[in-house]
C-alpha cells in the first residue's frame, strides 16, 4: 500500500504492544465479571470490525488503528481463552489428560498460523491488500458468530439433558 519498512515496523509495533497492554488489563477487567465466551466473542468482533472499515478506508492511519484494535482484541480474548480450555480439560475431555489436550491446542494453533499465512498470501494476490484484510475481518465476525453459535447450542442440549 505504498508505506515504508519504518511505518510497516510502527504499525507492527502497535499490534504486540496493544497485545500486552490488553493482555494484562484482561485479567483485571474481566475477572469472574463476565463469561470468558461473551469476551472472546466481542475481541473477535472487534477485531474483524476494525479490519473491515481499513479495508473500506485504506489510509495509513485506518490501518494503524485496525492494527491497535487489532492487538488490543487479541490480548483480551487470551485469558479467556485459556479459561475455556481448562474448563475443557477439566470436563468433556478429561478423559483424554491435560497434556494431550493442550499439546492438541497447541499443534492447531501454529497450523492455523501457517495455513492462515498461505491463505492470506492467495487472497492479497487475487484482491490486494486491502481485499485480504478485509477478508480476514470478515472471516473473524463469521467466526465469531460460529464460535457463539456451536457455543449456545452446546449449552441448550447441555441443559436439556440435565432437566432430563
Amino acid at each position: 500500500m505504498g508505506a515504508s519498512v519504518a511505518d510497516i515496523a510502527r504499525v507492527m509495533m502497535c499490534f504486540f504492544l496493544m497485545l500486552i497492554l490488553a493482555g494484562s488489563l484482561s485479567e483485571k477487567v474481566f475477572d469472574q465479571r463476565v463469561s470468558p465466551l461473551w469476551v472472546i466473542a466481542f475481541s473477535s468482533l472487534l477485531a474483524g470490525g476494525s479490519l473491515i472499515f481499513a479495508a473500506v478506508l485504506p489510509t495509513s492511519l485506518s490501518i494503524f488503528a485496525a492494527a491497535a484494535s487489532a492487538g488490543f482484541s487479541l490480548g483480551l480474548a487470551g485469558g479467556p481463552q485459556a479459561v475455556l480450555i481448562m474448563n475443557m480439560i477439566e470436563g468433556s475431555l478429561a478423559h483424554l489428560g491435560s497434556s494431550a489436550v493442550l499439546g492438541a491446542v497447541r499443534v492447531f494453533e501454529r497450523g492455523g498460523s501457517i495455513i492462515g499465512l498461505l491463505v492470506v498470501g492467495q487472497i492479497t494476490g487475487i484482491l490486494g491488500y486491502s481485499g485480504a484484510v478485509g477478508m480476514i475481518g470478515i472471516f473473524a465476525i463469521l467466526g465469531a458468530g460460529w464460535f457463539v453459535a456451536l457455543n449456545m447450542f452446546r449449552r441448550t442440549d447441555t441443559h436439556k439433558k440435565g432437566k432430563s
